[in-house]
């Protein structure tokens, strides 16, 4: 669907994270700006006295890559 918008076959509805590279680039326009809601805290909690799987490894390295702020709090 985001690839329509990008394509101007229309609009969609997609997380502002997804779409922050385009918004930035004015390959798409944000619209109803007023009505959007605050961000959703994210946060990831795994024991780390255990060993942590490759699986589990990889989905925090790849959050931690596309929300940087998760590191902050």
């Amino acid at each position: 669907m985001v690839a329509g918008a990008r394509a101007g076959l229309g609009i969609t509805r997609a997380p502002s994270w997804y779409v922050a590279d385009d918004l930035r680039a004015g390959r798409l326009q944000a619209l109803l700006e007023a009505y959007q809601r605050e961000p959703t805290p994210v946060q990831l909690l795994f024991p780390q006295t255990r060993m942590v799987s490759r699986k589990l490894r990889s989905f925090v390295d790849y959050v931690a890559t596309q929300w940087p702020q998760i590191g902050e709090g």
